[in-house]
């Protein structure tokens, strides 16, 4: 049986071998180099969902409600201000498993979990020089909605949310 501390570990070497490529291009991801502490904290701000293949965790989001140590600041986007939002990170998926619809999947579960949390809308935000990335949040149906500069990454980061339509709502 695997242990918590050993979870985490696992996660932190996937996510770091995710954005990997991405640090390569020379953005400072925080999931690039973030040790195990960080990790679990990280997924203890919100509910974290795991995909997994023949017992081997192959991908992973975390989805919260926005950071409250920045609630009500002026710097903060709207969006990332309101109740009614809920936001995804930590999202990776191993390398030689990208493209295959896993990272899909994960998204998906996402959104209906903050639908069941009441949630009208979700967000997420990336390295505005990852235009990989902003193409398919945005063939997802995520448009941009706001630019922000977060501490300590080296990037503007676009921010893009994606209206959660309750079911049977066209």
């Amino acid at each position: 049986m695997m242990r918590q501390d050993d979870l985490f570990e696992e996660l932190t070497a996937l996510l770091n071998a995710a954005y990997k490529p991405l640090a390569d291009m020379g953005l400072h991801y925080v999931a690039a180099t973030q040790n195990a502490e960080l990790t679990a904290f990280r997924c203890s701000l919100g509910e974290t969902f795991l995909a997994e293949i023949k017992g081997q965790v192959v991908g992973c989001i975390t989805l919260r409600k926005p950071d409250p140590t920045y609630a009500g600041k002026s710097e903060l986007p709207e969006i990332y201000q309101r109740e009614d939002i809920v936001v995804f990170g930590q999202f990776g998926v191993a390398g030689s498993l990208q493209c295959h619809g896993i990272g899909t999947h994960l998204i998906k579960r996402v959104e209906d979990r903050g639908r069941e949390l009441g949630a009208r809308e979700i967000a997420c935000d990336t390295a505005e020089g990852a235009l990989h990335l902003i193409a398919y949040y945005e063939k997802l149906g995520f448009r941009n909605v706001a630019i922000m500069k977060w501490e300590p990454v080296n990037y503007n980061s676009v921010i893009l949310s994606k209206v959660l339509k309750v079911i049977g709502e066209r």
